[in-house]
């Protein structure tokens, strides 16, 4: 019975054959969409939505600066997205009674001294107090204990508080306690979801869009999610492919086979596993988005009136308002972004802050990378052994200094010729050596 029902439920995502004639998507998304492309530095973008029982897709641009149309089947990564997939992966270990949502970690790691001894609900509600990011001792050691060196110590604050840690945690604690890699445990959801391109990996490098910030390729010295991470980032995806996962959370297209989206959206003390959610007129919209060093992302449904389902993916990192295409199908209200591509750097500026550097006083600590894009600069920090740290497009502040956005972060020069760069993080003050001399 699974192969009919798999075929039924792929059977929803047929592309309209009619888009030019009866378009599903609005005319001022598609327009947003291609501005988003031709005015806002990116390479591409691909739209996927459903409603009422009809699908369709809209692109616009390129894999690369020599590459292919972008479309329902180009590969993507789907940065903080994967989120969503280990919170559903605990779900569907629950149903087969691998484990529990209240299953301790110090079941997980009996010897282990924790702090607080959390549950892995706790980890996929983002609910057990650890940190933002995945500590940068276990990024580069691999090893449980440095992760496990997050958890925090009582007493909990169990306020939302969206932690990459703990979904790199949840994962590792799935592997665990089954024995398996998180790449096979994943075909638990996969499979009956009838997922053929999400992985961990490109299925099909010939189909994946090149990562960008803005319009420069990073691809060559983009770093790959590691192993440790893999449960907060580094999920493999298409847009038609994220769409059908969507489509199938809605109450018309539910399957038997995939009854544990059901248990995460039910979730674990009222939130649900690994989705956001906010409400619309009394309406839950289930949505995360994602970032990934040269990819931004968005998969969201609401469930009133039929049902919506959108995705939305790029192979840009532009620090811009592109993800709201995407809520604004799912949320009228939400006005759709505009794009320019004014930097206020003059091209003498760029070509003159282009480059590789380090810190005077730590020459092997971590690099900083500034890449002209278009009109401005793209911002890449990496640890010395290369594991990613930030990446941000750079805004203009005032002469002579820039900075990312939301942060306290700048980068300032003096404009003359020769004139020193440096490093302002709040109200301590670096000074930058170049590692790529100018010509």
């Amino acid at each position: 019975m699974l192969r009919p029902l798999i075929c039924a439920a792929a059977a929803l995502l047929t592309v309209s054959t009619a888009h030019a004639q009866d378009p599903l998507i609005p005319e001022p998304v598609t327009l947003a969409v291609r501005s988003a492309v031709e005015d806002g530095d990116r390479m591409g973008v691909v739209v996927g939505y459903w409603q009422d029982g009809r699908s369709d897709f809209y692109a616009w641009g390129t894999t690369a600066a020599a590459g292919v149309p972008v479309g329902p089947d180009t590969l993507f990564e789907t940065g903080s997205i994967t989120k969503v997939f280990t919170g559903e992966l605990l779900a569907a270990l629950s149903r087969s009674g691998d484990l529990e949502l209240d299953t301790p970690l110090s079941d997980i790691w009996p010897g282990a001294a924790l702090p607080y001894d959390l549950t892995l609900g706790d980890l996929a509600t983002h609910t057990g107090g650890l940190p933002r990011d995945v500590p940068l001792a276990a990024l580069q050691s691999g090893e449980d204990e440095d992760l496990l060196a997050a958890v925090p110590t009582p007493p909990l604050d169990r306020t939302p508080t969206y932690s990459s840690a703990g979904m790199a945690l949840l994962a590792r604690a799935m592997e665990i306690r089954t024995r398996t890699s998180l790449g096979r445990l994943l075909g638990r959801i996969a499979g009956p979801a009838g997922l053929r391109s999400t992985a961990y990996h490109p299925v099909d490098r010939a189909r994946l869009a090149r990562p960008h910030i803005g319009r420069t390729d990073i691809g060559e010295t983009r770093p790959e999610t590691v192993d440790i991470g893999r449960g907060a980032g580094g999920l493999y995806s298409t847009p038609r492919d994220l769409l059908h996962f969507a489509v199938l959370h809605l109450p018309a297209n539910r399957q038997p086979q995939t009854a544990f989206m059901q248990v995460a959206l039910v979730g674990y003390r009222d939130l649900p596993l690994g989705w956001q959610v906010h409400e619309v007129d009394g309406q839950r919209i289930y949505h995360h988005s994602g970032e990934a060093g040269g990819y931004q992302t968005f998969v969201g449904f609401r469930e009133d009136d039929g049902g919506t389902a959108v995705v939305l993916m790029s192979n840009s990192s532009v620090d811009d308002d592109l993800q709201a295409i995407a809520l604004h199908l799912l949320d009228p209200a939400v006005p759709l972004p505009t794009f320019d591509r004014t930097g206020g750097l003059s091209s003498a500026d760029v070509d003159y802050l282009a480059g590789t550097y380090a810190v005077a006083d730590d020459p092997e600590g971590n690099r900083i990378t500034l890449v002209p894009v278009d009109s401005g600069l793209g911002y890449m920090e990496t640890a010395a052994d290369g594991t990613r740290i930030r990446r941000a497009r750079l805004e203009v502040v005032g002469p002579g200094d820039l900075r990312i956005p939301g942060t306290p972060i700048h980068i300032q020069f003096d404009p003359r010729p020769s004139g020193p760069i440096r490093l302002v993080v709040g109200d301590q003050t670096f000074s930058l050596v170049r590692l790529d001399p100018a010509d």
